[in-house]
Parts: C-alpha cells; structure tokens; sequence
C-alpha cells in the first residue's frame, strides 16, 4: 500500500533490521529486501522501470491498477521462485538481526506507571523508616553524651611505680601546682581522690582523679574522661574500653609528665600524647607546667561540648 510505499522512503538510509524495526512500532507492512532495494531505486530516480511499479495509460487501466500490480507482483515473484529457489528459500526465512539497542525495543507500549507506587510502597518508605530510625538513635546518643558530660569529668593517672604523677601528689599538683616528687611510697588512702579547678569558661569544675577503672561499669564513666596520662607503657591501657592507645587518644586528652632532663619514651613519639616537662629542683617552675596543662584540658573539653547545655 501507499503507506509502506512512503516509508521505504522515509528509512531508505536504515539497514534492514532497523527499517523492520522501523515498521513494526508503526504497524505497517514491511517489504522484502529485494523487493525494497527495487523500489528505492525507483524512488530515487536511478531507474525509470520497475517490475512492482506499473504506469496506468488509460482511465480502464487505472480502475484496474490495483489489481494489475498485484498480478505483476505475483508474476515477478514467480519468476523470481523460478529464476533462483535457493535465493527465494532463504528470502522467505529471513531473520532480522538485532544488538543490544533493538533487542531492548518491544513491539506493544507497556504502561510502567504502576512501578512507582512499587517503588515508593517497597523502597521509598522502607529508607524513610531507616532515616528516622538513625536520626531517632542519633538524637538518643546525644542525649545520653550531653547528660554524662553533666557529671564530673575524670582524669585517669598510670598506676605504674615509674609515673611521676601519682594518687599521692595528683591532688596537690592539680589543684594547687606544687609537684612533690618524694612521695609515692606506701599504699595511699584511696584510689579515687576529688579535686576542683576553676576555668574561664565553664566556671569551676570538679574532677574525679583514679588510677583504676575497677568501678567503670557503664559506658557513661568513659564518656567522662578527659584526660589520660601515661608513662609510655602499653599494658596500662589493657583493660580500658579503648585498648589500642592509637584510638584511646583519640578519644581523650593524653599527657606524659617526665623530668626536664629525660628522654621521651619511644612509644609515646608514636602517640597522640603531650609531653609535660617538669623540673627536678625548681619548685617555682611547676606553676607554668600546671597552667599550661589545665589550658590544654579545658581546650580539649570546649571543642568536645562539656559546658554546653
């Protein structure tokens, strides 16, 4: 018919699958291959005869057209059977070829809108619920942060024999700034001593001071430390909640207070640890030492929220 006649023309530039293609999504009749390039020729000027096209020289030949182009049709088709049956075999089984483009290209228009209300009901919603879970558990871990910060912070000295400050001088030093480096002999009253200090920004605070963790049974008791001191010696971080001293100092504050004139221990190079410098003789030298400590603890604690309500 006229229509498949004007689309040989239209997708004379397509190879054959694609003009197949071509008529298929528009239902229309699709012409053989040779059959086509016969046409085309035609169409395009290139020959003036064409066994499917036939010229009506009468009004009789017109009311007859139709029929006497079929008749041709069938006769060029015969002669074509006859001329070469082989050729005329393979025609008759011919199979479009397809890629990856056309065998992704169906044939009927399918309706996909369905597949949002799929998506939204099985997909969408189920990352909503997950949103607002985590942002309920975030909220929750805020508050428990903000209530542990309300209590007092806690700074845990080394209970080796070898640590300059220990449970018998951290209080005097920490409060007062007076380093007493002959005491640490015999056992002291209690492991968990009460000190207060007061800061520019948070008023003043009162901190617990230990060398053991024996009565840290909730998570909150770490969240309450602030700051850790150390004498370069791995096994004093074995039973802490942050064992790997790469991470424990991550989390809290660390200092190593040694003689002005000891080398740092190695380990602590490798640290995110502070090294404290205080001397053997001159009293009047621990002030600077205690000032500088406290300012480094109470920067630590302002950029981690404790003051914050």
């Amino acid at each position: 018919d006229l229509r498949s006649v004007y689309c040989v023309y239209l997708t004379q530039d397509l190879n054959i699958s694609q003009y197949i293609d071509y008529c298929n999504e528009r239902d229309i009749t699709h012409i053989k291959f040779m059959e086509r390039t016969e046409l085309l020729t035609w169409l395009q000027g290139v020959s003036t005869e064409s066994s499917y096209i036939v010229s009506p020289t009468s009004a009789t030949e017109t009311a007859s057209g139709a029929e006497t182009v079929q008749d041709k049709q069938n006769e060029a088709s015969a002669s074509v059977s006859q001329a070469d049956p082989r050729l005329n075999l393979i025609y008759e089984n011919e199979i479009a070829l397809v890629d990856h483009n056309t065998v992704l290209r169906g044939y009927k228009p399918v309706d996909f809108s369905n597949l949002t209300k799929v998506c939204q009901d099985s997909i969408m919603l189920h990352f909503k619920n997950k949103q607002q879970q985590s942002k309920s558990k975030s909220r929750v871990e805020k508050i428990s942060v903000s209530s542990s910060r309300n209590r007092d912070p806690i700074i845990l000295i080394s209970p080796s024999a070898s640590s300059l400050l220990n449970m018998f001088n951290a209080k005097e030093f920490l409060e007062n700034g007076r380093f007493d480096p002959n005491t640490g002999s015999g056992t002291p009253a209690s492991n968990i001593q009460m000190i207060s200090h007061h800061t520019k920004r948070m008023g003043t605070l009162r901190f617990v001071v230990t060398d053991s963790i024996e009565r840290f049974t909730k998570d909150e008791h770490w969240d309450r430390v602030v700051a850790v001191f150390t004498t370069g010696q791995a096994w004093q971080f074995k039973p802490y909640k942050w064992s790997d001293p790469y991470e424990l100092f991550q989390k809290t504050k660390g200092f190593c207070l040694i003689y002005d004139n000891e080398n740092i221990p190695g380990e602590v190079k490798n640290w995110n640890v502070e090294t404290l410098n205080i001397n053997r003789n001159r009293r009047f030298k621990d002030q600077e030492v205690h000032e500088h400590l406290w300012g480094e603890i109470e920067r630590w604690m302002e950029k981690r929220g404790w003051g914050n309500k």
